[in-house]
């Protein structure tokens, strides 16, 4: 049996880290990563739940 991660990472790109020195609110900032290209947990179980990775519950559960 394989085992797959799901993960959201945060590349902390100059807008973002503006953001972070500004101590924008946590939403400004993961509209901004969304915004420049980040794939978030869900999507990413979005993505394993077609693939046949994993189940609808597994997302949910963790996300």
């Amino acid at each position: 049996m394989s085992h797959d991660v799901s993960a959201e990472l945060l590349k902390v790109t100059d807008p973002i880290r503006e953001l972070i020195n500004a101590r924008a609110p946590t939403v400004t900032l993961k509209e901004k990563a969304i915004e420049l290209g980040m794939v978030t947990l869900r999507q990413d179980g979005l993505r394993s739940i077609f693939a046949g990775d994993t189940t609808i519950e597994e997302v949910l559960k963790y996300t």
